[in-house]
């Protein structure tokens, strides 16, 4: 009886041992992923196919960017539309048109930053819609409706053209033996005489007598002419059957005998004030009527940077369109991309917007006139950064914390700090054909630092961050005097990031 009882005991004791490591072993388990929610989105990781980032859980189309970032969330071969039209600004890595899902597939938009643009035939960076010879890629506008491109019209707010009105005339001094005169004009214009009489007989008139005739001539000027100048000459001659027809003095010009005007087609203005005109033997009441000036289409305000590099000044200036500034300053994006993630903070680099183009093209140009290499290139339009944004806090600037600018924002205000800077200078040298990233610091839990990585086939003394295989120098953009390659003393951590561009 008491072995039996003994036996019950170990039994028991069997038993509860077996609970107890059982619950050990399953305590000290991993737990299951469909009970966990890593990121805190709501969506368990069994599920979430970015179970870390919380504002992503679902890749629809298995391109690595999550449906809230993917712009083309159902189809692989594209992501990102800067300008939300529709068309995206390039193909995901790997991919081409041939991948695109979407009906009708996809087509790149080669203006990405303009939201009523997607095509540009004559790729000048102007889109076809806004581009008045969309297949001439020298041309784009023609302020004057005068049918040439601005690049080309020697005037291209103004239409050159000018109506040359005689009100009335008279001479004073006979030119031969009889005080009558037969009168008519002869306009030099152009290379071209055009005979001006009274429909087609002469004004008959007698000395001093003042003939009324109220005529006006119209004439077009060439826009594409290579003079800066056209020559309006107005003489006056006395017809003379017997020993042939004489010029009436009408100028009060020495040495000349006729009304000479001169219209300056640059300034559209012409030397002569309109009025009378009188000489030796005559006088004339004439008036020239010029073409009217028109606004530019466009809101361009012209900004002017200046900076030094090795010893010296240099000065540019670049117009931007007070419309795309707006445009940039008024998108609906998430100002802190950092929060969202490194395909977010990318999206901030505008390598292909036409202003970027169009700068970095003159301080290449300049660079090159220079005779600098490739690292006192990358050296002087670090430096232009530099000088052009002066350093300023977002919340004294935006009243937040963070404010991401776009680099035309930023080329307008002239101001900013670490992100704001290092977005232009990367778009800048991305353009240029410089394999440029992203390097994202954490100085500390408040506090990031945003710089550029630039890599260089020749090799210098200076700071490199390595990424896929590739070394890419610290170019640091908020102060002035820091080379590529030379990092401050404060950030002392390795990129948090790397962000490919």
């Amino acid at each position: 009886m008491v072995q039996i009882q003994y036996d019950k005991i170990k039994v028991i004791l069997v038993i509860i041992l077996f609970i107890v490591t059982g619950s050990v072993i399953i305590f000290m388990l991993p737990p299951d992923d469909s009970s966990l929610d890593s990121d805190g989105d709501g969506v368990m990781n069994d599920i979430d196919t970015f179970p870390h980032d919380k504002s992503e859980n679902k890749d629809s189309d298995g391109d690595g960017i999550g449906d809230n970032q993917d712009m083309f969330p159902a189809d692989p071969a594209a992501s990102l539309d800067s300008d939300a039209d529709g068309y995206p600004d390039a193909w995901n890595e790997g991919k081409d048109q041939s991948d695109s899902t979407s009906e009708p597939i996809l087509i790149i938009d080669e203006v990405p930053f303009d939201p009523n643009e997607h095509s540009d035939s004559d790729g000048d960076g102007y889109g076809d819609n806004s581009d008045m010879f969309p297949t001439d890629p020298n041309e784009w506008s023609d302020d004057d409706g005068d049918g040439i491109g601005g690049n080309t019209d020697k005037n291209p707010l103004v239409d050159l053209s000018f109506n040359l009105s005689i009100e009335k005339f008279l001479f004073s001094k006979h030119v031969d033996i009889l005080p009558r005169a037969q009168i008519y004009f002869i306009i030099n214009y152009d290379g071209s005489a055009i005979t001006w009489d009274n429909d087609g007989n002469y004004w008959k008139m007698w000395k001093n007598q003042e003939t009324t005739i109220e005529k006006t001539l119209s004439f077009d000027i060439d826009d594409s002419t290579e003079s800066a100048y056209t020559e309006i000459e107005i003489i006056m001659m006395d017809h003379d059957v017997l020993f042939g027809d004489d010029i009436i003095d009408i100028s009060d010009q020495a040495g000349r005998s006729s009304l000479l005007l001169i219209l300056d087609h640059t300034s559209n203005t012409i030397t002569a004030e309109n009025g009378l005109s009188e000489g030796e033997n005559g006088k004339i009441w004439f008036n020239v009527e010029l073409g009217s000036a028109v606004s530019p289409i466009k809101n361009l305000i012209t900004k002017t940077y200046n900076w030094r590099y090795l010893g010296n000044q240099y000065t540019i200036s670049i117009d931007i369109s007070n419309e795309k500034y707006q445009w940039y300053k008024n998108r609906e994006v998430n100002r802190t991309p950092q929060s969202i993630g490194s395909f977010a903070m990318a999206s901030f680099v505008t390598t292909h917007d036409l202003v970027i183009s169009q700068l970095a093209d003159q301080l290449q140009s300049l660079a090159l006139d220079q005779g600098f290499n490739t690292i006192e290139s990358g050296n002087f339009i670090l430096r232009f950064v530099q000088y052009a944004v002066d350093y300023s806090d977002d919340n004294d600037t935006k009243g937040c914390v963070e404010y991401w600018r776009y680099p035309v924002e930023t080329l307008m205000e002239e101001t900013g700090d670490c992100e704001d800077s290092t977005l232009l200078y990367a778009s800048l040298m991305d353009n240029l054909g410089y394999d440029t990233v992203l390097l994202f610091y954490i100085i500390n839990e408040d506090v990031g630092h945003l710089a550029t990585g630039v890599h260089i086939d020749e090799i210098i003394d200076g700071v490199t961050i390595e990424y896929e295989d590739q070394l890419y120098y610290y170019c640091e953009t908020t102060s002035a005097g820091f080379n590529i390659g030379e990092k401050p003393s404060e950030i002392i951590t390795e990129p948090e990031e790397i962000i490919p561009i």
